[in-house]
C-alpha cells in the first residue's frame, strides 16, 4: 500500500444506510466507528469526509434525491453506491438473480460472516423482520421476510371495522389478553416470536445475531443465547466499501 493510501485509510469515512422509514449515518475511522446518527442529525456534523459508501433500500427515485443532497454536502468526496452481487466479501449469495436480495439483507450477512467466521443466523427485527442463515464456509443459504408485530397491528386495524383500541388497553396486562387492543398487540407479537422460534430450531448449533430497532427485545422475549448489535447494516457496508476501494 502506497504511503498516500495508508493516509486515506485514516481520513473519516461516510457510511449512510437509506431505510425505509429512516436515514442511519456513521462516520467510521479505519475499522471504528466515531460517530453515528439519524436523519437530520448529519447537519450538524463537520467532519472532513472524503469517501461515502451509500447503501438504500428505497426506489431508486427516493435514493436519488438523498444521494444528491449528500453530494452537494461534500462536495471533495468520493461516493461508491453499494449494490448487491453474487459474491463480495468471502460470502456467496444465495439467491439466483442476486440483485433481488436486498442490499440492507446483503450487508448484515457480510457483516455477520466475516465477523464471527461460523454459521450464524442474522435477525434483523425492524419495520419488518428478516432472518438470513449464513454458513461457516461463507455461503449465504438465503432467508425469510415477514411483517413485525407493528406491521401486523396496523394491518388489522385498517382492514378491520370494529378492532379499535387505545393505548389505555394495555395497562395492567397480566396473563391471557381479556380486550381487543391487548388481544392484538399481543398476538401480533407472539406471532413473530412463534416465527423466530421455529426458524432458530432448524439451527440449533448457529450462532444468533440480533439488529433492528425490536432486535433485542425480541432476543429477551426468546429467551436465546445471542449478540445484539444495532449496526450490522453500517459495517457491512464498510466492509463491502472497502472491497470496491481496493479493486479500483
Amino acid at each position: 500500500m502506497s504511503v498516500s493510501n495508508k493516509m486515506s485509510q485514516t481520513l473519516p469515512v461516510l457510511v449512510v444506510d437509506v431505510g425505509n422509514t429512516s436515514i442511519k449515518w456513521a462516520v467510521f475511522v479505519d475499522k471504528e466507528i466515531v460517530w453515528h446518527g439519524r436523519d437530520e442529525d448529519l447537519d450538524e456534523q463537520d467532519f472532513d469526509i472524503r469517501r461515502i459508501y451509500f447503501a438504500s433500500v428505497r426506489s431508486e427515485q427516493a435514493s436519488n434525491i438523498v444521494l444528491e443532497s449528500i453530494k452537494k454536502r461534500y462536495i471533495a468526496a468520493v461516493c461508491i453506491q453499494l449494490h448487491v452481487r453474487l459474491s463480495a466479501c468471502n460470502v456467496t449469495n444465495a439467491y439466483n438473480e442476486p440483485h433481488r436480495l436486498g442490499i440492507d439483507r446483503w450487508l448484515g450477512v457480510l457483516y455477520a460472516y466475516n465477523y464471527y467466521r461460523q454459521d450464524v443466523v442474522v435477525i434483523d427485527a425492524g419495520t419488518a423482520v428478516k432472518i438470513d442463515v449464513v454458513e461457516k464456509r461463507g455461503v449465504h443459504l438465503g432467508g425469510f421476510i415477514t411483517p413485525s408485530a407493528h406491521m401486523m397491528e396496523q394491518s388489522l386495524v385498517s382492514n378491520t371495522g370494529k378492532i379499535r383500541f387505545s393505548e389505555a388497553d394495555m395497562e395492567g396486562a397480566v396473563g391471557l389478553p381479556n380486550n381487543t387492543g391487548q388481544a392484538v398487540r399481543f398476538g401480533c407479537r407472539e406471532m413473530v416470536i412463534g416465527f423466530v422460534e421455529r426458524i432458530l430450531r432448524r439451527y440449533p448449533d448457529a450462532m444468533y445475531l440480533f439488529t433492528g430497532g425490536d432486535g433485542e427485545s425480541l432476543m429477551k422475549q426468546l429467551n436465546v443465547s445471542g449478540f445484539f448489535d444495532p449496526d450490522i447494516v453500517l459495517k457491512g457496508a464498510k466492509l463491502l466499501g472497502d472491497e470496491r476501494v481496493a479493486m479500483q
